[in-house]
């Protein structure tokens, strides 16, 4: 019985290390999506910058 408590602690410890890995990992990843997003409509605000000429050098 103590050794199923301690298997259990162990395993809930665990399982409480990854969900916080998985918590940073999913905060650095919707940072990285901003950032992309901004990158992303600053490039599309150019092209139509760009398009909006009849000839570009």
């Amino acid at each position: 019985m103590d050794e199923e408590r301690e298997n259990f602690k162990a395993n809930l410890s665990n399982l409480t290390a990854e969900n916080q890995q998985l918590l940073m990992e999913r905060s650095i990843l919707e940072n990285k999506t901003e950032e992309l997003s901004r990158v992303r409509d600053d490039l599309n605000w150019t092209l139509n910058v760009i398009l909006k000429f009849n000839t570009f050098p």
